[in-house]
């Protein structure tokens, strides 16, 4: 399949302008599918006509049908059944409310068809938005390989009918949603067009949200709290950004445990621990779930062999349930823990087409076993919830009880929080709910880990927030003078951190200084510098190794390994401030200002937005011994190992290498203390000797082996989420 952004080069080859007719009232779209992207979109950042694959098929949506008869708009028509038509000579099928685009279509000499049905014979079929006897028909054309062109606004047909929740019973939708497009009842403006000449972005918000009242009515029916306090389970923190997603228990800093989303033709609930599914307290709320997951079908309740506790629960309910090792064909609803890999595909057209998810996982320990892989881009459970618009996080939520979303009062959503700091950011004034800021910024910074490479939904995301944090400078935190978290300067310390660690250019985000301890005039060697690194861990967790090299913030570095180190499992961390500081009221510094990530290329080049001391991360049980790592774009920093450094070597390096951290290390613990204070320090040995001996006491005291496996670590930091500001972590 095409990528986006060729696919829409194909799309617009040779239009120059959209002749629209004037009196056609377009509605805007909803795109929130991966594979869907913006073709038309108008002055006011609303998507007018947009385009998606699902299956083996293409779709066109176009948000007026007499935008599919104007011959003004030949071009683009000719591109787009051209695009669609995956079986070169196949007919074009256009159903008979279309009948002057088959005119448009055979006067271009493409051979062109009236019919009233969609056949398999087709290589694309046209038709308006407002049949309701052939839904299920162009689903099963579109994902077979067949190519669909609709158009159609929905304004207008939900101001005739009963059901206003046009996103969900509109004709239309219940054929494009399934490919991420929905028709909206926002009428789109129509005062000024203009041709892209690349991709559009995708809008951050469109309102929908009384479309999803009713469902959160539904789901939270009789339900004041889910009260989780007995579980003896800590849940992970689920990311909720899609636009039809929306939260149903929430912590005090609206950390949210459960969540709930619409997407194409079915539903989805996420909590955020398996064990919830077995929460005696949660049982009404775990009835409501599997009912609105069902959506009144009374189909097959499948439940994973893994999981046959939450049968029971059920059962108490009236539910009956069948336990299977894995999804069957006849499920309405299928509860799983997605643990390993999972078919992705199968389940997204599962939910696509009707069917409904409840899924239990957290991803914390997976995150703890993986360090510098991104849960959010790798976790098995993202790589399916992530296009439902509900990720998993790495961070952990305490278990009490979380409180649920009453009607009529706005709850925290990561893509209108956003929306509403693009507009206080452009305008210099307004004001967002208590403590929405403080969760916009780590939410941002989670959000960017999603891989988003021609994902015109999170590429819209990255562009608006590069736009944002080129236009206005990022705050500087210190001691003297902390930054509010719940601020926009707060967020914005988060957002350029998640943007600088997801590849963007970190010229566009240039703070004036990096940290009270950092020169600002620290300039990285003009020569590559290798050094050797000893990559055997004996312990039984991962550990980090020093290289005695700093790097200086706001650039790109490049690290080079051997081939066999690149397949060892090896990660790099650039800093040694690991304490995440994301719920604390003042910053002294930025909420998180290490980045690790994988080596596993040879070569790999790595953002690095704050500065700090290089380290290799080696996983346990290793044995891969002296490994000559070359980094482009380090300083040196002073190091002393005790029984290895000399004195001489010692006062060479304090005077000649210029990183501002340095450490002190023996075998049992090493200590990472600002160079300015190193400087003071003639002689490190009686030091770190009487720091043996207390590490002795503490082994002792422990009942550890002595000398100790692994060395620790003592960091000093300038804040610390717990605690007093001068920080002492042990590492391994």
């Amino acid at each position: 399949m095409a990528t986006p952004s060729a696919a829409f080069e194909a799309l617009m080859k040779g239009v120059t302008s959209w002749d629209v007719p004037e009196d056609a009232v377009p509605c805007e779209l909803l795109l929130i599918g991966e594979a869907s992207f913006p073709v038309m979109v108008n002055d006011m950042g609303q998507v007018l006509i947009a385009a998606s694959s699902y299956g083996r098929g293409r779709l066109v949506v176009v948000s007026h049908e007499d935008y599919l008869v104007e011959a003004q708009l030949t071009p683009f028509l000719l591109n787009a059944v051209g695009w669609l038509c995956s079986s070169p000579g196949a007919p074009i099928g256009v159903h008979p409310s279309l009948a002057p685009l088959a005119k448009i279509l055979e006067g271009s000499g493409v051979d062109t068809k009236v019919e009233s049905e969609v056949k398999d014979s087709l290589g694309v079929y046209c038709i308006d938005a407002y049949n309701e006897t052939m839904m299920e028909k162009l689903v099963k054309f579109m994902k077979h390989g067949g190519g669909l062109l609709i158009g159609g606004q929905a304004w207008d047909w939900v101001s005739q009918g009963d059901d206003e929740r046009v996103l969900f019973t509109f004709p239309g939708n219940l054929v494009t949603s399934v490919a991420g497009i929905y028709f909206t009842d926002n009428k789109g403006d129509t005062s000024f067009f203009k041709v892209s000449k690349k991709m559009p972005k995708i809008p951050v918000l469109v309102s929908c949200e009384d479309d999803l009242s009713e469902d959160r009515e539904e789901l939270l029916h009789g339900i004041s709290e889910l009260d989780i306090s007995n579980s003896d389970c800590f849940p992970s923190q689920l990311l909720v950004h899609g636009a039809l997603a929306f939260p149903l228990g929430l912590d005090s800093y609206h950390g949210c445990v459960i969540a709930a989303a619409r997407y194409g033709r079915g539903r989805v609930v996420v909590t955020g621990h398996k064990v919830l599914f077995t929460v005696g307290k949660l049982g009404p709320f775990l009835l409501n779930a599997v009912r609105w997951l069902d959506g009144g079908r009374r189909g097959k309740i499948v439940v994973q062999t893994e999981l046959r506790t939450l049968s029971g629960l059920l059962a108490v309910g009236g539910i009956d349930t069948s336990i299977e090792p894995n999804l069957t064909s006849d499920a309405s609803v299928y509860c799983f823990e997605p643990v390993s890999e999972v078919g992705v595909k199968e389940l997204q057209e599962f939910v696509a087409e009707g069917g409904g998810l409840f899924v239990g996982a957290q991803a914390w320990w997976w995150a703890f076993k993986n360090p510098g892989v991104s849960p959010l881009a790798q976790f098995p459970g993202n790589l399916l919830l992530n296009s439902f618009g509900i990720s998993i996080t790495s961070q952990s939520l305490n278990p009490g009880p979380f409180r649920t979303p009453k009607a009529g009062i706005r709850t925290y959503h990561f893509r209108s929080t956003l929306a509403e700091f693009q507009v206080i950011m452009g305008r210099k004034r307004g004001n967002v709910e208590k403590g929405w800021l403080a969760k916009l910024g780590p939410d941002g910074a989670a959000f960017l880990q999603i891989p988003a490479e021609e994902i015109p939904a999170y590429m819209s995301v990255h562009r608006l927030l590069r736009k944002l944090l080129s236009r206005y400078r990022l705050p500087v935190a210190t001691r003297e003078n902390p930054v509010i978290n719940d601020c926009c300067r707060g967020a914005m310390l988060s957002l350029a951190t998640g943007l600088a660690h997801s590849g963007s250019d970190l010229s566009l985000l240039v703070p004036e200084i990096d940290d009270m301890y950092s020169s600002p005039y620290l300039r990285p060697s003009e020569s590559p510098i290798t050094v050797e690194v000893n990559c055997t861990n004996p312990g039984t967790r991962y550990c980090w190794m020093s290289t005695g090299l700093y790097i200086p913030g706001r650039q790109i570095i490049e690290v080079s390994l051997p081939e066999a180190a690149a397949s060892a499992d090896l990660k790099i961390q650039i800093g040694c401030h690991t304490d995440d500081l994301t719920r604390a009221s003042k910053l002294f510094r930025g909420p998180l200002v290490i980045n690790r990530c994988c080596l596993d290329k040879p070569t790999k080049s790595i953002t690095c937005l704050w500065s700090g001391l290089l380290y290799i991360i080696v996983p346990q049980n290793s044995k891969l011994g002296s490994v000559s790592i070359t980094v482009k774009g380090a300083v040196h920093a002073p190091y002393y190992k005790l029984g290895e450094t000399t004195l001489e070597e010692w006062k060479r390096r304090i005077q000649e290498n210029p990183g501002p951290w340095g450490e002190l290390a023996t075998d049992n613990i090493i200590l990472t203390v600002p160079t300015a204070n190193l400087r003071t320090l003639e002689n490190p040995e009686p030091l770190l000797r009487l720091w043996d001996e207390v590490m002795q006491a503490v082994a002792r005291l422990g009942a550890e082996p002595f000398p100790l496996r692994l060395p620790q670590r003592i960091v000093a930091d300038v804040q610390i989420s717990v605690g007093g500001y001068s920080k002492q972590t042990l590492y391994a």
